[in-house]
């Protein structure tokens, strides 16, 4: 069942999505306060798991689950030492279950409840293991790819106060989680650990993680929350962060510009007859929708997905991260009026804004696309000067907007 995961820095994080998707939870990283029961709420009658024992099942199954106990290197080594067997006071150096009772009666009166039948308790109850019918997976490349195709990206939880007790009790009424890992950045002023608003969780088949991102609308009280893929997530990341690296390497080049120290200025005129030699290209018309309305955080991949649910063959989306407005331009003629069609009334709803939509026709469709053709040029003309100034295949100009395939 779902656990957290340790604090992560955003920076690796974002980078490396194999490592960083697949790196090892850690028993004490919640808030660490878990709300007391009395172990005499602990006892109920029928067999049935009380609140408290669903929560000690919950944390040692999460301990010795197929995801944390590849990678705990302390519980590895002690279940070497006595037949796979770790004794309750041992466990109970884990803060979590600390937190949850210090009573091994009713630890081993809760796990003795469990269906999945993860766990043996010894005769005399003083120690517990992993059932040795239900061996490890290896942790192999295969296994982590695996984990990373049923994991789920989500966005727009309370930055403060969030505990991870309150996201696992806010997952349940959407079934099982494997693992849930509360994503945290250092905040370099305070000195202190903080929470992103944002997590990975973990579902047990892709099936039941891509249920979860289909459903149409899931709110946290009022903020609606962007789920997406967990590769999805991090591929849009490192996207970003060469773009970055990019961008910075533009604003450089256009100083030397406006500084008189571009030493391939005598160049331009080259440039420019190569670009007189182009056909004239044929616009493809019908194609463009302008939106309106986007939030600031809205990223241009929720642009193109949204699009893509309502049928759109999506070509190129021009945007700039922050604009209120967007322009997609889709693959085939005159199939913006299709995607139109299915909006309610010409509205469409990105990342919880409801954003007006309209087909761009007639003049100031062409006016759009003959700019758009403009922009690729120049950006052609400077990947000639860059490819001049480091050699091939290093260094990509933008254009004053940014857009996206």
């Amino acid at each position: 069942m779902a656990d957290v995961a340790e604090k992560t820095d955003a920076s690796k994080e974002e980078v490396d999505a194999k490592v960083k998707a697949d790196e090892p939870a850690a028993d004490s990283a919640g808030d660490g306060k878990e709300e007391s029961e009395s172990n005499a709420d602990a006892k109920q009658e029928n067999g049935t798991p009380s609140n408290l024992e669903q929560k000690i099942i919950r944390q040692i199954e999460y301990y010795f689950g197929d995801y944390n106990l590849p990678k705990d290197k302390f519980l590895q080594e002690e279940i070497k030492k006595d037949d796979g067997w770790v004794s309750l006071d041992t466990m109970l150096n884990f803060q979590r279950l600390k937190n949850l009772t210090t009573d091994k009666d009713v630890i081993t009166g809760a796990l003795l409840k469990s269906t999945a039948k993860l766990m043996e308790v010894s005769e005399d109850g003083s120690k517990l293991r992993r059932n040795p019918e239900k061996p490890l997976p290896e942790l192999s490349d295969a296994r982590k790819q695996e984990i990373i195709s049923r994991s789920v990206y989500i966005k727009g939880f309370p930055k403060e106060n969030t505990t991870l007790d309150m996201l696992l009790e806010f997952l349940k009424d959407f079934g099982k989680t494997d693992n849930v890992q509360m994503r945290n950045y250092h905040d370099k002023v305070e000195d202190k650990w903080k929470f992103k608003g944002s997590i990975f969780a973990t579902f047990p088949s892709k099936e039941e993680a891509e249920a979860f991102i289909k459903l149409e609308s899931v709110k946290h009280g009022d903020e609606e929350l962007i789920r997406k893929w967990q590769a999805d997530y991090l591929e849009e990341k490192k996207i970003e962060m060469k773009e970055g690296k990019r961008g910075k390497e533009k604003r450089k080049q256009n100083l030397k510009e406006a500084a008189g120290d571009d030493k391939d200025a005598e160049k331009n005129g080259d440039d420019k007859k190569d670009e007189e030699k182009e056909e004239k290209v044929e616009h493809v018309l019908g194609a463009v929708l302008v939106l309106k309305g986007l939030k600031e955080t809205t990223k241009w991949t929720s642009i193109k997905d949204r699009l893509v649910e309502l049928g759109g063959d999506v070509a190129f989306v021009d945007f700039s991260p922050g604009d209120p407005e967007a322009y997609a331009r889709l693959k085939a003629a005159g199939s913006a009026k299709d995607v139109f069609a299915k909006m309610e009334g010409g509205k469409v709803e990105i990342d919880g804004a409801e954003v007006e939509a309209r087909v761009l026709e007639g003049e100031e469709e062409v006016k759009y696309l003959d700019d758009q053709h403009e922009a690729r040029k120049n950006l052609r003309s400077q990947f000639k000067r860059k490819g001049s100034q480091r050699g091939r295949g290093r260094g990509r100009g933008r254009g004053a907007k940014r857009g996206r395939f």
